[in-house]
């Protein structure tokens, strides 16, 4: 939940039967549900211990069940969930998420956000079991050290890592409360969703209807600019990259983003720094889509995505009415030969200067079997038939999800 500053200290709750018991476990129990590290890409080096977990698929709609750690934990825990309910929030909501987490001594968190959006409506609250002076938690890039004996809720819609260079795990209690009444999110996409995706584009057709899986919509187009400035890009920028680590799919990949919408979050495309950093550089290549394409459309999303040398993108597909409903432009800047790219079944080695747009309602996926790093720009174009508002047109879609390769 966005609590409008990244941490809220909580204070001190005694938490040592809480701690006492989950120290208390077995070393297998760490190993019993590793759904969230298999989920989450950045939890890789983690362990938990769940004791509630919720299955989302059907969002808003959801269920909460009990994992292999309630019986063990949950008669210890639920006093200090409840005295930190009681003395902070609306009483009479539900606790939707519970586990342990084990941070491994040495290891990290990388930076991410929550973005499902399930994680916009409850407060995510921390109760430290372990700790020790050098793990430091960030969040929207200030470090914290939390203490033993107190709680805190964090923000975590804002950017939030956790670092551990101590000789010994880092291990906290982590639980996600749902206030009483609507869910936030769920209320706001009803009033956000006035027409359907059939009323909304009316003449939409993936690749124009000319077209199965691929459509080149320009060959010798000059990205020399682009690539040049790319290639100056520190690593240490790369690795801000958040994108693997919401999406499994793109665990392999480093994504760099100039464009952004999540319907959550905005009401209109949220251009960021890097956008105005190549605004000269991408201008003609903007330019060549809004001609090619002539619908009076928008830009909606962009992003540099790096798939490095010898990994992949596994097969998927995007789901959601802003991706359905766009011309995805890939256009290469650092490519090889070796490069493959699968839509629908169909296979293609891009080439820098193309310009193509997929398919990507079908079937994609990526594979790099060369020695270099694969970069494209990636361009999502909404038509705007009626010229009507951005947030307009972007309010008559139902929920999205990005999932660009």
């Amino acid at each position: 939940m966005d609590i409008d500053v990244p941490l809220r200290e909580l204070g001190a709750i005694d938490s040592t039967a809480l701690r006492d018991a989950i120290l208390g476990q077995e070393s297998s129990a760490w190993n019993e549900d590793e759904s969230r590290q298999e989920s989450f890409y950045m939890h890789e080096k983690t362990r938990s211990i769940v004791l509630l977990s919720m299955d989302h698929d059907n969002w808003p709609d959801f269920e909460v069940s009990q994992g292999p750690g309630w019986k063990r934990i949950a008669d210890v825990a639920l006093p200090v969930m409840r005295k930190i309910i009681k003395k902070h929030y609306p009483v009479g909501g539900e606790v939707v998420r519970a586990i342990a987490a084990r941070l491994v001594a040495g290891e990290n968190i990388k930076p991410h956000s929550d973005v499902h959006q399930c994680f916009h409506c409850g407060h995510r609250i921390h109760v430290p079991i372990t700790t020790n002076p050098k793990v430091w938690f960030t969040i929207d890039g200030r470090p914290y050290q939390f203490k033993v004996g107190e709680a805190y809720e964090i923000n975590n819609q804002k950017q939030h890592s956790v670092v551990n260079k101590g000789a010994e795990d880092r291990i906290t209690f982590i639980f996600d409360y749902y206030p009483p009444g609507p869910l936030a999110y769920a209320a706001n996409q009803e009033k956000e969703r006035p027409e359907s995706r059939q009323d909304t584009n009316p003449k939409f057709r993936k690749l124009l209807g000319k077209e199965r899986n691929y459509l080149l919509l320009r060959s010798n187009f000059d990205v020399e600019a682009i690539k040049n400035k790319v290639e100056h890009i520190p690593d240490a920028r790369w690795l801000e990259s958040e994108r693997e680590q919401h999406f499994n799919t793109h665990r392999d990949t480093q994504s760099l983003v100039l464009i952004n919408f999540f319907r959550s979050k905005h009401t209109k495309p949220d251009y960021r720094e890097l956008y105005f950093e190549f605004e000269n550089e991408i201008k003609s290549v903007v330019d060549c889509i809004a001609e090619y394409y002539q619908n009076n459309g928008f830009l909606v999303r962009m992003l540099l995505a790096k798939l490095p040398a010898g990994s992949q993108i596994a097969n998927h597909t995007d789901s959601g009415d802003v991706l359905l409903n766009c011309h995805r432009v890939h256009i290469p800047i650092i490519t090889n030969d070796k490069v493959v790219f699968a839509v629908g079944g169909e296979e293609k080695n891009m080439q820098v200067g193309e310009l193509w747009e997929i398919d990507n309602e079908l079937v994609h996926s990526v594979e790099n079997h060369g020695d270099e790093d694969r970069i494209h720009l990636i361009i999502d174009w909404v038509p705007n038939y009626t010229g009507r508002p951005e947030e307009n047109v972007l309010a008559s879609f139902g929920q999205d999800t990005l999932s660009a390769i």
